[in-house]
């Protein structure tokens, strides 16, 4: 089975838990708002609350959303073909070596304890 097909259709999960989390939020603050409680407390109730509501009943999109993360962190470097032209190659060696450099120079730079 592919990735495509073992992946559940619809949204993406980061875009569920966000809208998730904001309802979460918006929601309780509301209703706060509309009982009479200052912008203040209104907004430190919502963030309990909304708290609450993502640590109890979110866990399920939470794993979802961190999965994708993982699974975009962890995919592999794009295998170069052999249209890859010279000022591709040498870009790609300027900026690894850039990377480099200033790795070593930030160690250098840092005093020993």
């Amino acid at each position: 089975m592919s990735e495509r097909e073992g992946r559940r259709r619809g949204a993406p999960a980061w875009i569920v838990f966000t809208v998730l989390r904001i309802l979460a939020f918006a929601v309780p603050l509301v209703v706060a708002v509309w009982l009479g409680a200052s912008l203040v407390l209104a907004a430190v109730i919502a963030a309990i609350v909304g708290f609450c509501i993502s640590v109890i009943f979110l866990s399920g999109q939470r794993r979802a959303f961190s999965g994708e993360l993982a699974a975009l962190r962890s995919r592999p470097d794009p295998v170069r073909g052999p249209d890859t032209g010279e000022d591709e190659l040498a870009e790609d060696a300027a900026i690894d070596g850039a990377a480099d450099q200033s790795g070593s120079a930030s160690a250098a730079a840092r005093p020993k304890p």
